[in-house]
């Protein structure tokens, strides 16, 4: 396996987090499941680096891969040039308040890059 995986709410199709990787060094064998654990695709959909983050104001993640910030279903939200300003209809607490996303932020500081997660939806 790759030594690091994307998971995220990327889709309401399916509740919960989805998780996704892929072997590297050579391999072709790629993995999407979604919280139950049933396979949902085998696919090569966004490589061995994407990333999962928040960026239009919804309750599900985008992603973000080469460059481009892009929905579950492949299509393009946009490049990443310049700045964009998107209100959003909710609020949340500042995230640095919840623990577990903190924690995520910490071991990014120390090497451990993996997109934080928060303990609620």
């Amino acid at each position: 396996m790759h030594g690091q995986a994307m998971i995220g709410d990327f889709t309401d199709e399916y509740p919960g987090i989805e998780c996704y990787a892929g072997e590297a060094k050579g391999g072709d064998k790629f993995f999407l499941y979604n919280a139950q654990g049933e396979r949902l695709s085998d696919k090569n959909l966004w490589g061995l680096s994407p990333r999962a983050v928040w960026w239009d104001a919804d309750d599900q993640k985008e992603i973000y891969h080469q460059g481009n910030i892009i929905e579950y279903d492949g299509s393009e939200v946009m490049k990443i040039e310049g700045k964009l300003l998107i209100v959003a209809d909710s609020k949340k607490i500042c995230l640095m308040q919840n623990h577990l996303y903190r924690m995520s932020v910490a071991d990014a500081t120390m090497g451990y890059y993996n997109s934080p997660q928060v303990g609620f939806k």
